[in-house]
């Protein structure tokens, strides 16, 4: 990892940092220790996955999903949250034979349970109060207001991370990340970093999964949708959602890509007297659907004549049909690029946003303002998150 690419110009110092992520899939927090010299080039030296409390994370997918909008119940799980992401942050510190006094910071993205970028609205979840009182660590939290303040889409974030992680001199790189949504980092030699969201990633394979009542939250490999076939009328009935033509920067999440928008389609297709798919066959066009969009999305981008390498991340690298889906599409729409993933540049896919979240805090104790606005439509860079101290 390079030097921090922001100039600032700043005495700024190093040290141990922890990120905590929890996507939109709410499969687990992701916690990662970083390790930052005063320039801010970093390595991860340990990472651990952390299970959320099973009636927590129900009680969030209850309020993201919409069954419950109670507004006392959002505050109260703002708090077991924090809890949630302390525990972690402190189960890291033990399995690495360190105190918390070790850690200069935690930078934790919190749970997204509302995104609406155009309203300038969102709100992540895990009080930056608790975590720090809980583990006696300064904790950075709530990393999309500032931004979103200066008129930006408030995500994705990550981007200057991948910038200082992937950039090469030579050529174009794209960095892929799978989520429960999927979104881009596209990295031109002497150009800023941009990004943007491109669509569905996991969330709906995984809401689906479960709807058709199969065990465990998440399709392994891509076994269940393999069952099915690909529905032609219910994926251009998905392809009609404007979102997709939409042109960067541009961000989106659960409010859009979720059961309503998949039963919406289904109803569309019964409407039209459309024979429906079976749960496998749905399963099977959402996979296709996350792989397509991407794919349309990179096309969009690059310039022609431009060759890009394309390093996926996230929970999707491990979907081998959806890995197979997608080289497939990018292949059917000529798309002039390799596709490779993050470890084939020597990076844990698994963690690539924990760390970034540990990057992030890094930022905000250092006062380092990340280019993001070339990202998110900002009107000019700013120092990311709210820092809320230890003891």
């Amino acid at each position: 990892m390079k030097e921090d690419p922001t100039e600032t110009g700043k005495r700024t110092e190093g040290g141990l940092y922890i990120g905590l992520m929890s996507g939109t899939s709410l499969d687990g927090i992701d916690a990662a220790l970083m390790e930052f010299t005063p320039g801010g080039k970093g390595r991860c030296v340990g990472t651990l996955e952390y299970e959320w409390d099973r009636d927590t994370a129900e009680r969030l997918k209850a309020l993201i999903e919409g069954r419950n909008r109670d507004f006392s119940e959002a505050l109260l799980l703002h708090r077991l949250a924090g809890e949630g992401f302390a525990g972690a942050a402190l189960a890291l510190v033990s399995k690495m034979n360190l105190a918390p006094s070790d850690i200069r910071a935690i930078g934790s993205h919190g749970q997204t349970v509302l995104h609406l970028p155009d309203k300038g609205v969102t709100l992540q979840l895990g009080s930056g109060a608790v975590i720090s009182s809980l583990t006696g660590i300064d904790t950075v939290t709530d990393f999309r207001m500032k931004d979103m303040a200066h008129g930006g889409q408030g995500a994705p974030l990550v981007p200057p991370f991948h910038d200082a992680l992937f950039r090469r001199g030579d050529g174009t790189v794209i960095v892929l990340n799978i989520g429960g949504i999927s979104n881009v980092t596209l990295l031109r030699p002497g150009e800023k970093a941009r990004g943007w969201d491109t669509g569905p990633g996991n969330t709906m394979l995984d809401l689906w999964y479960r709807k058709s009542g199969n065990e465990g939250n998440y399709d392994r490999g891509g076994e269940f949708a393999a069952e099915g076939t690909i529905s032609r009328a219910l994926l251009d009935d998905f392809l009609r959602e404007p979102y997709f033509r939409k042109k960067p920067p541009k961000s989106t999440g659960r409010e859009l890509f979720n059961l309503s928008f998949i039963e919406r389609s289904l109803e569309n297709l019964r409407a039209e007297g459309t024979g429906l798919p079976s749960p496998a066959g749905t399963e099977r066009t959402l996979l296709r659907l996350t792989a397509i969009t991407v794919a349309m999305s990179i096309k969009g981008e690059l310039r022609e004549g431009e060759q890009a390498l394309i390093l996926a991340a996230g929970g999707g690298v491990h979907n081998a049909l959806l890995m197979a889906d997608l080289r497939e599409c990018l292949e059917d729409l000529s798309v002039n690029a390799s596709l490779g993933t993050a470890e084939d540049a020597g990076i844990d896919s698994d963690f690539l946003e924990a760390e970034a979240f540990a990057w992030l805090a890094w930022c905000r104790v250092n006062g380092v303002r990340p280019q993001l606005s070339s990202v998110t439509g900002a009107k000019e860079d700013s120092v990311p998150g709210a820092l809320y101290l230890g003891r």
